[in-house]
């Protein structure tokens, strides 16, 4: 018929397959295995409220960690719906040589960190805003998974490729 499907994107995904402006069907998150519908939810209202993420890090930051966990985040990278974000998916795992942390647990721990400096500390009138700039980490250089086993990883948590 012609109509381009596109894979699923944490910008652009609803909760199940939806039609962007282009006319393009887009891939729902919650057709991913392992992504729960109050994960999903919780991506999609933080993203109309504050608009698309810019990087894995802005997203683990304005996300709740109790509903868009690792497990979640590891499973939309492997869907590709984080692929947004200019990044292969080798690189999100590759493990970093120093703590053994890959970098979408680095991102969660940053998340964690930024939400944690939020919350615990005291604004006064004279504080600054930019208080809470946290430096984002930095991806690890990674060349791509082969597409065998990227197509692989992919039918495992989408069911297709």
């Amino acid at each position: 018929m012609g109509l381009a499907v596109l894979g699923p994107c944490v910008n652009e995904s609803g909760l199940n397959f939806s039609v962007n402006d282009k006319g393009e069907i887009r891939f729902g998150l919650g057709g991913i295995k392992g992504v729960g519908e109050n994960a999903v939810l919780s991506i999609i209202q933080e993203r109309k409220e504050n608009g698309p993420y810019i990087s894995l890090p802005d997203l683990t930051k304005r996300v709740e960690s109790q509903q868009v966990n690792k497990r979640v985040l590891e499973n939309l990278a492997l869907a590709g719906a984080v692929d947004t974000f200019q990044l292969n998916r080798a690189q999100l795992f590759k493990a970093d040589e120093k703590t053994g942390r890959s970098y979408i647990e680095t991102s969660l721990k940053f998340g964690s960190r930024y939400k944690e400096s939020q919350n615990s500390s005291q604004v006064s009138m004279f504080d600054s805003v930019d208080k809470f700039d946290l430096p984002e980490p930095i991806p690890p250089v990674e060349g791509e998974w082969g597409t065998l086993e990227k197509l692989k990883k992919e039918r495992d948590v989408v069911g297709i490729f």
